[in-house]
């Protein structure tokens, strides 16, 4: 299970990969990002797929 600490180091990823994605740049990560991505895979990879789905939901009600 993800900590308040993961999650706010989650959020700067995501953050950080929006920017570079926008501005077509490279990104850094520090230690304790790849930690937060690498020790908690799984329970990242849940959250981003329960993510996508909430917003999928959005766009096709929307629809």
């Amino acid at each position: 299970m993800l900590s308040d600490k993961d999650y706010e180091l989650l959020d700067q990823v995501l953050v950080k990969l929006k920017q570079a994605d926008n501005t077509c740049s490279d990104i850094v990560l520090d230690s304790e990002e790849v930690r937060v991505l690498v020790d908690d895979f799984d329970d990242v990879n849940h959250e981003l797929v329960e993510i996508k789905k909430i917003i999928e939901g959005f766009e096709n009600y929307e629809d």
